[in-house]
């Protein structure tokens, strides 16, 4: 009996003994998963915070961009792009990214570039997508590439800038090292607000034209125009006693009259300012001679 109770224990050991083991395998099995995870997220956020690499020959992509973001050849930070080799032949050897950021600008300066001389691999800048105007090409270039500083500005409806990369096997291929730029103004649809500022009180004279009228314009009563701004309207209030006139412009029966004028503009911001102008008559007298009349003698 007490070698059967003695057999009893043995057996529960071991199989406590194997639970143990399994739940150590299986706590060994979630560690190594989650430590791949965590490798994985990180991958991810570096790609989307960290750097764009050229993609490898064959390939056309599209890659969202931030703000900051460092751009390279294939090879990445630490490589040169690989050579073309016989198995690259069939894609041409080229390759291409265009890089968005959301329709933001896109601006990419060069920092550095290492091509080898006599043009034998070359990168293409288009303007917006692969089809874009072209806006550099390092073949153009005497020195086979794009000069320390060179910056490229996207100027398309998208924002975007593609890198067509080409290269074939004769010397190592392109290496460059580049800086991702995004801006989130200045485009030709959002242009920068129009600054308005009134002069209080105008004094503005009559002409001399003997047409006995004045036109006024908003350059009459802003404090140094916006050139950002180009499109107003002009209305003048009459003073009571006075015969109104088509609202901007005055005669000579209102000299000495002080209106009220506003300035609008017609942007669609509905912005305006407004202020007062005396009417004043300070023109130089002018004498106005007949034509000389000759007698005739007969």
């Amino acid at each position: 009996m007490r070698a059967l109770k003695i057999i009893f224990v043995h057996l529960k050991t071991k199989n406590l003994l194997f639970y143990l083991q399994l739940e150590n395998s299986n706590l060994m099995k979630k560690t190594i998963y989650s430590i791949y995870l965590i490798i994985g997220l990180c991958a991810i956020a570096f790609s989307a915070w960290g750097q764009v690499n050229q993609p490898v020959y064959g390939q056309n992509i599209t890659v969202q961009v931030t703000d900051l973001q460092k751009f390279y050849d294939m090879g990445g930070s630490a490589n040169t792009a690989p050579d073309c080799q016989e198995t690259d032949m069939i894609n041409d050897c080229w390759s291409k990214v265009t890089l968005c950021s959301g329709g933001n600008i896109v601006c990419v300066t060069f920092n550095s570039m290492t091509f080898n001389a006599g043009g034998y691999d070359n990168l293409i800048v288009r303007d917006g997508d692969a089809l874009g105007n072209i806006l550099g090409n390092t073949t153009l270039n005497a020195s086979g590439k794009f000069p320390d500083g060179t910056t490229f500005t996207s100027s398309a409806p998208s924002g975007c800038l593609t890198f067509e990369f080409h290269a074939n096997s004769i010397g190592l291929a392109g290496d460059w090292d580049a800086t991702i730029r995004v801006k989130t103004t200045g485009r030709d649809d959002n242009p920068p607000p129009c600054n308005l500022v009134c002069n209080d009180h105008v004094n503005a004279s009559m002409p001399a034209d003997p047409g006995c009228y004045r036109t006024f314009q908003a350059e009459d009563f802003l404090q140094n125009p916006d050139a950002n701004c180009t499109s107003y309207t002009v209305a003048l209030s009459y003073p009571y006693g006075t015969v109104p006139g088509n609202g901007t412009d005055v005669n000579r029966s209102q000299i000495g009259y002080t209106f009220v004028y506003s300035v609008r503009l017609t942007d669609g911001s509905n912005n305006s300012c407004w202020g007062y102008v005396t009417v004043e008559d300070k023109a130089p007298p002018q004498a106005f001679c007949k034509d000389r009349i000759s007698p005739v003698i007969r």
